[in-house]
């Protein structure tokens, strides 16, 4: 008996210079859509690494959303932009004003929605100054383990997942149904 999935080989691992590729999930066997974005700003030593990994179904979803305007848009762009290991952001709202120039009000606008958007996360005061986490389900900065494994705890299964797939190594992207967070 001939095994038609033992013949598939594992997708290539995503490409920093291409910007794209498939993750399989060692653990599962899942296979996720990924965006790599390589920034020029060397805030990071350059041996850690410089890019981060973007969700594809994030970007419609940010597209679709009519509560965002185009200050929010900015904002969460130079969020992205600002972005440390596993997602941690720390720079205040006069350094974000500064970096975009938009009053700082607006900036503060701008963040209460996105965090109540779920867009963006609170995390503690370092001397004074709020940090914030970038969701980890619009994009992730660190290692690819830690993104498909952040990824996964942000998603909420509404259909299929591994439980209900036939077998183990299976593709399930055409009938795994997952809602984020948002």
């Amino acid at each position: 008996m001939h095994n038609r999935e033992a013949d598939e080989a594992p997708p290539p691992k995503p490409d920093i210079q291409s910007g794209s590729g498939v993750y399989q999930d060692d653990e599962t066997g899942d296979r996720i859509n990924v965006v790599v974005y390589k920034p020029k700003d060397k805030r990071v030593p350059e041996s850690l690494g410089q890019w981060t990994i973007s969700w594809a179904e994030a970007h419609v979803i940010l597209a679709k959303d009519k509560r965002l305007n185009l200050t929010d848009r900015c904002v969460l762009e130079l969020l992205r932009g600002v972005l440390d290991y596993d997602n941690w952001i720390k720079i205040s709202l006069s350094e974000m004003s500064d970096l975009i120039d938009i009053h700082r009000a607006h900036i503060h606008k701008s963040m209460q929605k996105l965090i109540a958007s779920g867009y963006v996360l609170t995390g503690p005061p370092v001397k004074s100054i709020l940090t914030y986490r970038l969701s980890p389900s619009i994009a992730y900065k660190g290692s690819l383990a830690n993104a498909a494994q952040e990824r996964r705890k942000a998603l909420k299964v509404i259909k299929g997942g591994k439980a209900d797939a036939p077998t183990a190594n299976r593709d399930v992207d055409a009938d795994l149904q997952v809602e984020l967070p948002f």
